[in-house]
Formats: C-alpha cells, structure tokens, sequence
C-alpha cells in the first residue's frame, strides 16, 4: 500500500481546531500558487495542500474554483470530504448530496452520506443511507464489511440493538471477504460473538499500525458503552487518540467528536 500523505504533515489539532499548523509551502505548493488561478490550477493546489493533510486551505482552494464553474462537479467531489475530514459536517453533507443528485447513487456515495449523519448523531439518517450502501454492494467488495461496521454501530447507537444482531445475522461471517479491512472485521468478529471481547483487546494492545488500531478500537468503544462498560470505553477511547498517525480516517474523527461531545 502506497504512502497517502507527506512525511512532514498538519496535526489534528490544527484541522480538527483550526489552529495554526506551522508549516511552510512545498516546492510543489509554491509552483501552484504560481500559475494563474483556473479551475484545473486551483485543483491541483487542493491536491497538494491535502498532501501535507491541510484540508482547511484546499477547502478553500476548492471553493475557490467552484466559485469559478460552479457547474463542475469536480470540485465538489474533492471538497466533502475535507469538509467531513475537519468535522464541517453540514457542509460535508451539502457536498455529498448535490454529488450524488448529479451522479447517481453508489455504494459510497451511500455510504459517505452515512458517515455525515453518523458524526451529526443523526443515527436513523446513518441507519437508512448504510443500509442502501449495504444493498447494492457486492460481497466480494471490501466495502462490505464497511458497510457492516458502520451500519451496526448506528444501530447500537440508536438503542436498537436487536436490529444490530439481525444485521450480523445476515451479512457478517467469520470467514467472509473483507479486503484490506481487516479491521473493522475484528471489530464485528466480537460483536457477533465469534471473539471474547477481552481476547480482542489483548490482540489490539499489539497492533502497531495507527490505522488498524483506531479502526478496530472505535467499534469495541461502542460495543463496550452498549454493554454498560463506560469506563473501559473511555480507557480505550483516550488509548485510541493517542494512536494518532492516521487521524483523518473515519473511526479517529468519530472517536475525537464523540470525547468532544463528552467533554462539552
């Protein structure tokens, strides 16, 4: 798996707080504030910016050049996803949607629809836009277990955990495709039954990639607080965002807005 951002990069707290991150241009950076300022050009800085993961200034660098063809789309489609990457949830979810009218439902069109009402607490809105997402998608797809994971722990958090246990009966199994997910199905492996939950956080205090961590983590946080084990839950979440070398992926942000809503 290739590298997906710069050595030298923006720290959660400067995009998730909107701090100062400290850092100077790149050569390619420099080379794109050089050229005239065109859709294509203003594109390209978004790319670069996002490189060094400063999602804030390609926001505005995208909607600078939508500002400038507001009838192309791909701006838009570059743009929701930092808007959710920075916890802008609405503008993440206004983005989404005017995707989706223009391209057309897909499996992650649905499914980052999902998200954006999953970080909003909107969990009947996550239920329903994860549900269309697991219908179209193809088990032999990666995203399928995403769609599991995410979908179970909307349910859960709805307080229906009884339809969480239909979903797993359904669509989880142990031996099932998961691609480069492996994560998220460790996660569901407990809360099907097939893993003792103390046994799969053994196997995660082992884990040294950041990304598996958080992705594994998050799942077992809801599992536990479902469970009535809100202690363990924070114990794990704190563990969580200290595994912060990914803190743009899905489980982090959730993980980090959900110990802001407890902390507010």
């Amino acid at each position: 798996m290739g590298k997906y951002f710069a050595d030298v990069h923006a720290s959660h707290e400067s995009q998730l707080q909107n701090l100062p991150h400290g850092l100077a241009d790149t050569d390619e950076i420099l080379t794109c504030r050089a050229k005239p300022q065109t859709y294509e050009t203003l594109l390209e800085l978004a790319d670069a910016l996002c490189w060094q993961l400063r999602f804030r200034e390609a926001i505005d660098a995208l909607t600078q050049a939508i500002a400038l063809e507001p009838e192309r789309m791909e701006a838009y489609r570059k743009r929701g996803p930092k808007y959710l990457d920075t916890l802008q949830f609405e503008q993440a979810l206004t983005d989404y949607t005017h995707c989706e009218q223009a391209d057309g439902v897909s499996v992650m069109s649905r499914y980052r629809i999902g998200m954006a009402h999953y970080l909003m607490g909107k969990y009947g809105d996550a239920i329903c836009a994860f549900s269309d997402s697991l219908a179209i998608a193809p088990q032999d797809d990666d995203m399928y277990i995403a769609d599991v994971y995410w979908l179970v722990l909307s349910q859960l958090r709805a307080g229906k955990a009884d339809e969480a246990q239909k979903t797993l009966q359904q669509h989880y199994r142990p031996d099932m495709y998961v691609g480069h997910h492996t994560a998220y199905e460790k996660a569901m492996r407990v809360a099907a039954g097939f893993a003792p939950m103390e046994d799969m956080l053994a196997e995660l205090d082992a884990e040294p990639d950041d990304l598996q961590f958080a992705m594994t983590a998050y799942g077992l946080c809801v599992l536990l607080e479902t469970h009535g084990e809100a202690e363990k839950a924070d114990a794990l979440r704190e563990k969580l965002l200290k595994h912060d070398g990914f803190w743009f992926c899905f489980s982090y942000l959730a993980a980090y807005h959900d110990q802001t809503k407890k902390r507010a």
